[in-house]
């Protein structure tokens, strides 16, 4: 068995990949969910790496901010909007089955 100060290092690395991963799915957040359902495995990604890092915050902020810079622009299709809105609460009920972060962002 490894000793206990290896055990903690790989606990630590594992905690950054997964910290990093989770970065790296929230910068593809709002193109994830365009492209729910097909991108069902990247929220399925996203879910276990938030459920060890906590990174709920930075999801939502991260979101919110996608939204408004993508998809709320003046003269933008309602249509679009609105699938895009229906989209993001199918794959936001798959990242968080409690519907907190849905109801955050």
């Amino acid at each position: 068995t490894p000793s206990p100060p290896l055990r903690q290092w790989r606990a630590r690395l594992r905690f950054f990949i997964m910290q990093a991963l989770a970065e790296m799915r929230i910068g593809e957040l709002f193109d994830i969910i365009v492209d729910f359902p097909e991108s069902s495995p990247a929220i399925d990604d996203l879910r276990v790496c938030l459920q060890r890092t906590q990174q709920h915050a930075d999801t939502v902020n991260g979101l919110g901010e996608a939204l408004e810079a993508r998809l709320l622009k003046p003269g933008a299709d309602t249509s679009n909007i609105i699938q895009v809105y229906i989209c993001a609460i199918r794959a936001l009920r798959r990242l968080d089955p409690s519907g907190l972060t849905l109801e955050a962002v």
